[in-house]
């Protein structure tokens, strides 16, 4: 009886897609990669069955985000919101609109924070009449404890007019927001 519950629960959400269903499992305890054959300019209904050793993964009223990228993106991914269904599920549609046109999409379902295992990679094909989303690129947060100064140490306001106090016959300007520094005397 469990069973047919479940099978009729499942064909009643791929009956209601909109795109072509691409289900998995995302067996928790080992993250493995889903990879899917598809064609650029279709809507894909991903869903991702979170498990944890065989058993359902309790998702309730957690936030859920897709992720994704091409090949040579580093750590900087797309993202927008999914959705977690009927508790252990993951759904996020990947629209023509998501489509970078790159031949591989690297990409990741989950709930913020907390779990990334539905992992998925999408080998997409050329088909006709597609042409590729023109996307910006994904904004990163710029930490400036990270950030390492390599150039000359800059002068407080102080100092300048300290070292103007002490060389008197030194005229300082600037040019272009570049301090330009001369004597008074004239080169032989």
């Amino acid at each position: 009886m469990k069973k047919r519950v479940a099978f009729a629960a499942m064909a009643a959400t791929v009956a209601a897609c909109a795109g072509v269903p691409l289900f998995w499992v995302a067996e928790t305890s080992r993250p493995q990669t889903k990879v899917f054959d598809c064609y650029h300019g279709e809507t894909l209904d991903l869903d991702a069955m979170f498990m944890a050793y065989g058993h359902k993964l309790d998702l309730t009223g957690k936030t859920a985000q897709i992720f994704w990228q091409t090949n040579g993106m580093g750590s900087a991914f797309w993202s927008t919101n999914a959705s977690v269904c009927v508790s252990n599920h993951v759904r996020a549609s990947f629209t023509p609109q998501m489509d970078p046109g790159a031949p591989v999409v690297h990409g990741f379902l989950g709930v913020a924070g907390d779990n990334y295992r539905g992992a998925f990679t999408l080998r997409l094909k050329d088909s006709p009449g597609a042409s590729p989303a023109v996307l910006p690129l994904p904004t990163r947060v710029l930490d400036f404890a990270t950030v390492e100064v390599r150039n000359a140490p800059y002068y407080t306001k102080a100092e300048v007019d300290e070292k103007i106090r002490q060389n008197p016959g030194v005229r300082f300007t600037v040019t272009n927001n570049t301090l330009v520094v001369t004597s008074g005397a004239v080169p032989e």
